[in-house]
């Protein structure tokens, strides 16, 4: 029988939580600690410095994106329906949330696995964040998972702990319980009342929990679990080092910097979603605005910056990392409301003045999508290649005016590395292009080597992980067949 209880911060003394449970019976015999679930409930934390922010620091590729909050403090990091958060209120309840972490797993080493089934928004940032500052391993699981899908990913990635939202506590409650797993239930008081300035408190930007030293030795941090196979996903671990390189040159392709604010509506399991359209904006100080869900209606409203019975503006977004499928149904969508020519004019100039970027990633865009899509909003969209072990590592151009057709062929990221290879009947390979040099049209299967790529993935004798995709290499791009 569940036991479900309720631990509440005292209002005087911000972080420190009251334990309500008993850690014995009646005998003195400790109980289990899977036994136990815990709703939580979180009082905002008052403490903040009056100094101006810090320069941003040189990038420590070995110290989680947080390290960078400072910097951005004053910032709005996240946008949902919660409100907008400051980077420094992101930061202080994820350590609030860390503390609590580390409550639950008291004699626990560093690098236990901690699921996170949160909606996008807050609450996912900042439970992502806390399993870094308590020194374990995130590992996000997916709202549209089966129960059967999130007990494999819990018993694969041995799980110690689950923290789930509220909202979706009923689906992961009974997997939890039948997997022994502890559980951290967050109310709604994790995400309630975002504050608009913390210049008025009198404590310092708090510190990092964990020390330098700490990241060098421990440099484990999330674990995405690939679907490109035929049975069971696989696990990819990437450490803190893997995933600064991918922010870092993710940013440089894109040109991220800290007045980008991204519109988010994917899902957070996947190395596009979190790492690509997540966490690499928040590493540069942009801002993320967030559906919790994708639908069509509010992406237009929010692409275009006009709400319907909202009570206050609509945050402004320039750039769009979406999928095809969802392109799609934005277009069927597009059809059904723009219907006569102001208003086709009106989305198109509207969306070539706000934004900057409109991307895609996982499967290729056909043609007639690409085409459809560019005559409705004017903007082509951007192709990227990512991959689960590598992340994203080829991207198309980024144009410098939204009225250039950007060139369908995909150019490698920064420092990686590409081999285009053909199988011989022997066994071994044939290198038909190295890094896209060949002057003639080639083709062949795609091998990357990429410095964010995962340690623990196989590749081959010179560090190139195998793809299996097809690809052709003309005039120094790659385009996906």
């Amino acid at each position: 029988m569940e036991v479900t209880h309720s631990l509440k911060a005292w209002s005087t003394r911000p972080r420190v939580f009251q334990k309500l449970w008993p850690t014995s019976d009646s005998r003195g015999a400790r109980r289990p600690a899977s036994t136990f679930s815990t709703v939580v409930q979180k009082t905002t934390s008052t403490a903040s410095s009056h100094s101006l922010p810090p320069p941003v620091p040189a990038l420590k590729l070995h110290r989680p994106v947080y390290a960078q909050a400072q910097a951005f403090k004053t910032r709005i990091a996240v946008c949902d329906n919660d409100g907008n958060f400051l980077y420094e209120d992101i930061f202080r309840r994820s350590l609030d949330l860390s503390q609590m972490i580390a409550d639950m797993l008291p004699s626990q080493a560093p690098h236990q696995r901690i699921a996170i089934l949160c909606p996008n928004g807050a609450s996912h940032v900042i439970t992502q964040w806390a399993c870094w500052m308590s020194g374990h391993i995130a590992v996000p699981l997916n709202q549209a998972q089966t129960p059967a899908e999130m007990e494999f990913c819990l018993q694969d990635s041995d799980c110690s702990l689950v923290i789930s939202a509220k909202s979706q506590i009923d689906r992961i409650n009974d997997v939890a319980q039948k997997l022994g797993r502890k559980l951290i239930c967050l109310d709604h008081t994790w995400t309630a009342h975002p504050k608009k300035s913390f210049e008025d408190d009198a404590l310092p930007f708090p510190q990092d929990p964990q020390s330098e030293e700490f990241y060098l030795s421990h440099p484990g941090a999330l674990i995405l679990y690939s679907r490109k196979y035929t049975d069971k996903p696989k696990a990819v671990l990437f450490g803190h080092n893997e995933l600064n390189h991918q922010m870092l040159h993710i940013s440089q392709a894109w040109d991220l910097t800290e007045k980008c604010s991204l519109l988010h509506t994917l899902p957070l399991d996947t190395a596009y979603g979190n790492i690509t359209s997540m966490l690499t904006p928040l590493s540069v100080g942009g801002r993320i605005v967030n559906l919790s869900q994708f639908d069509t209606v509010k992406v237009w409203s929010y692409l275009l910056g006009i709400g319907v019975n909202c009570p206050e503006p609509l945050p402004k977004v320039n750039m769009f990392p979406s999928l095809p499928g969802y392109y799609g149904k934005l277009l069927t969508r597009y059809r059904e409301i723009f219907v006569d020519k102001k208003k086709k004019d009106y989305v198109r100039s509207t969306l070539l003045k706000r934004i900057r970027g409109m991307f895609s990633s996982m499967d290729l865009v056909s043609r007639d999508l690409r085409k459809s899509w560019h005559s409705a909003t004017g903007h082509q969209i951007i192709d990227c290649y990512t991959k689960t072990t590598t992340g994203t590592v080829l991207s198309g151009q980024v144009p410098e005016h939204q009225s250039k057709i950007v060139k369908h062929h995909l150019l490698p990221l920064r420092l990686t590395e590409t081999k285009v290879v053909r199988t011989l009947s022997t066994g071994g390979v044939d290198v038909l292009d190295l890094n896209c040099q060949s002057r003639h049209t080639v083709m062949g299967e795609l091998m990357l080597k990429a410095p964010g790529q995962s340690k623990q993935i196989k590749t081959d004798s010179q560090g190139f992980v195998s793809t299996g995709d097809k690809v052709k290499v003309s005039r120094g791009g790659i385009e996906v067949l």
